[in-house]
């Protein structure tokens, strides 16, 4: 499997590559510095796992993995074109096709990219959790467990006859008092019940980040499916965080995600749901003359595109720290 063509290693290559093409580009220079730009996060990603041959040996990874490649050839063979020189006319004619082409691989590169990266994710918290659990007692032959059933079974009965005794006797010493004690025992329970209460509430007020995270993620994923604009962009934002989301819900209750670093990780990430929302939302809006909390719309497509390779980075961050 480490020879398969979906290996880290083949991916940072062919991104290289990528990247020393559209620097060199000659037409439709912004959509290749596009693509650049998230192949630029993707290379930095991946080297960070290039010597992890532990990846290898999980199918759902190496599955993402190639078909991250996949894609990225694609994207190498059109941008590399984009190198040629050709006269006037011959521009004019291609300049289209290849923003068109270039665009969709873009697309795909990020949504190919972040699924690879939340798939490492996921099989990093698996391993960590199998490690992390407590391994089971050895198991015993027939006969010795024979043994040890009788054994038990005596002491049992022992301490049993035992019991009984020592609860007769508490008894009748608790039947003796529990009747001077009836008339304060209610005012007591009453008061204890109030501050049991009190305290639960307390404990569940705050959400944890990872329940506040799967809210945003469905209010983002409804959002998205009312956009009038840059529809493309809005349903992978809705489909990414969805992703995530689940994939986060791993970390309800573990430890891990009460730890600083961790926590750090969450907060930042709930904060790029929200500035996904906020785009999302500006993207149901119509017409072009509307600015709504600073937005320009002619500027949205763009900040989707940042929003969408800020969220690969949280991915990118919250993945150390599982490897960690």
């Amino acid at each position: 499997m480490a020879d398969a063509v979906g290996s880290v290693a083949k991916i940072v290559e062919i991104a290289l590559k990528i990247k020393e093409a559209a620097t060199t580009a000659r037409q439709n220079k912004k959509d290749c510095h596009h693509i650049k730009g998230r192949v630029d996060v993707l290379n930095k990603t991946l080297s960070h796992h290039e010597n992890n041959e532990d990846l290898t040996e999980d199918p759902a990874v190496m599955a993402a993995l190639e078909a991250l490649h996949g894609i990225l050839a694609e994207a190498l063979e059109v941008v590399t074109q984009c190198q040629e020189k050709r006269n006037i006319i011959c521009l004019y004619c291609t300049a289209g096709n290849f923003s068109r082409q270039l665009g969709k691989v873009e697309q795909r590169i990020s949504y190919l990219s972040s699924d690879a990266m939340l798939t490492i994710m996921s099989y990093q918290l698996l391993t960590k959790f199998q490690e992390a659990a407590p391994h089971p007692p050895p198991q015993r032959s027939k006969r010795n467990q024979d043994e040890a059933n009788k054994k038990d079974e005596t002491q049992t009965s022992r301490k049993s006859k035992q019991n009984q005794d020592e609860a007769s006797e508490k008894e009748q010493t608790r039947t003796q008092t529990s009747q001077d004690d009836v008339q304060g025992s209610s005012v007591e329970e009453n008061r204890v019940l109030i501050q049991l209460s009190e305290t639960s509430a307390h404990m569940m007020a705050p959400r944890s980040l990872v329940h506040r995270i799967a809210k945003v993620a469905g209010n983002i994923k409804e959002a998205a499916g009312a956009v009038c604009k840059n529809n493309d962009e809005c349903l992978e934002i809705g489909q990414l965080v969805n992703k995530v989301s689940i994939l986060l819900s791993r970390l309800e209750g573990k430890k891990m995600a009460h730890e600083p670093a961790m926590r750090g990780a969450l907060e930042k990430l709930l904060a790029t749901f929200r500035r996904a929302h906020t785009l999302v939302i500006a993207c149901q809006r119509k017409g072009l003359g509307i600015v709504w909390l600073s937005i320009i719309p002619s500027r949205l497509s763009t900040q989707l595109h940042e929003v969408l390779d800020q969220i690969a980075s949280n991915i990118v961050d919250m993945t150390a720290i599982v490897l960690a």
